[in-house]
């Protein structure tokens, strides 16, 4: 009769243990599905980011004004326009420390969460950046050059003449 006593006592461990368990598991897959969102995300953001900043830059080489409305059409045509969606979108010229040929392109952005709202209240939100040079009134890459050449001898030496 005493083991049927102690039997009783302990009946409703397994629950508890059952709802640590439950916690965790949620915790660790919102942290793999939310982690892997936010990841891929953030690696989305800065794509356009850099092509963002980048066209800027041609515009300013080009010296067209344009600049702005490139990479923000840029920007839009990679879904992400300021204010929308969570999106904060900045472009500044130029950014602090560098000369007016530079630009920076800097967007935050705040990534809804499936799981991970259970376990971790605040906001799951990235920040990229992106700065480009752009000099006006020369060549993009001025005095580099890609040669390739086929069947190419030389004679008595080393050197290439080219002309």
């Amino acid at each position: 009769m005493n083991v049927l006593l102690r039997r009783k006592s302990e009946s409703g461990q397994a629950i508890v243990l059952l709802v640590f368990g439950m916690i965790v598991l949620i915790g660790v897959a919102g942290l793999a599905i939310d982690g892997g969102n936010l990841y891929t995300q953030r690696r989305r953001g800065q794509n356009a980011v850099d092509n963002a900043a980048l066209a800027y830059a041609l515009a300013v080489n080009q010296e067209t004004t344009t600049g702005q409305a490139d990479a923000q059409s840029v920007l839009s045509n990679n879904g992400y326009a300021d204010g929308q969606n969570n999106v904060q979108i900045t472009i500044i010229r130029p950014p602090s420390g560098y000369d007016d040929s530079y630009v920076e392109v800097v967007m935050t952005q705040t990534v809804p969460t499936a799981l991970i709202h259970f376990v971790y209240s605040g906001p799951a939100a990235y920040t990229v950046r992106a700065t480009a040079h752009g000099v006006a009134g020369r060549a993009p890459q001025a005095g580099y050059a890609l040669v390739a050449l086929s069947n190419c001898q030389t004679q008595g030496g080393n050197n290439v003449n080219i002309t």
